[in-house]
């Protein structure tokens, strides 16, 4: 009988220790969401995004790379929780060798989520830049959706190290970058709408100093 307590006692401090990180992480995500709502600038808007993901003390490491116009680059846009060299966080899709970015560029490539855990030789992640600094490094690539599009990805590493990232977790921070997704493509389009309207005015004062 305290045999069976005991591990049933562990089992409710091991669900109990879940709960609470899991509360931990949507107080973050809805942190986020509220500077989704206000902020127009991307730069800034993932940097803080980032800062909070780390500031939130849910998770050791997070960084954006996002897609440039050629579809095929990867580039760092921002990042939190360690000092890093941005160029070792830029790749390509079409990398077919050993790529420090294997996480970011399999989600990508997936349009799905991709798990960081430590493995053996066969590890894809065996090249990757914090990987060498953690060799117990967990963390999980998540993409940017936006329907047929993708924009990019988010990155997140664990705090703890050999620690798992189960279903529930992944799911709140899919949401998460589908959520930065959608800021993204509005505030491209909402500047695409500020560019058109400024060229119509002036298109509208040549028109007019045309006729005069």
């Amino acid at each position: 009988l305290l045999r069976v307590l005991g591990i049933n006692l562990d089992r409710m401090r091991e669900l109990l220790t879940r709960e609470q990180r899991l509360s931990q992480i949507l107080r973050t995500v809805t942190d986020i969401n509220q500077l989704i709502v206000r902020e127009q600038d991307v730069q800034k808007l993932l940097s803080e995004a980032c800062e909070l993901l780390v500031r939130g003390r849910g998770y050791s490491f997070a960084w954006v790379g996002l897609l440039e116009p050629d579809n095929v680059t990867l580039r760092l846009i921002a990042q939190s929780g360690d000092d890093i060299e941005p160029s070792a966080f830029t790749g390509r899709l079409d990398d077919e060798g050993d790529s420090g970015l294997a996480c970011a560029i399999n989600a990508i490539r997936s349009r799905s989520f991709f798990r960081v855990n430590p493995s053996g030789e066969d590890d894809p992640c065996k090249v990757c830049p914090r990987r060498r600094k953690d060799p117990n490094r967990t963390g999980v690539a998540l993409p940017l959706l936006r329907d047929e599009r993708v924009l990019g990805t988010l990155v997140v590493d664990h705090t703890l190290p050999n620690a798992i990232f189960d279903d529930e977790e992944t799911g709140i921070l899919q949401g998460l970058a589908n959520d930065l997704a959608y800021a993204l493509e509005k505030i491209e389009v909402d500047h695409r709408l500020v560019k058109y309207a400024r060229n119509q005015r002036l298109l509208n004062e040549i028109t007019t100093t045309a006729l005069e």
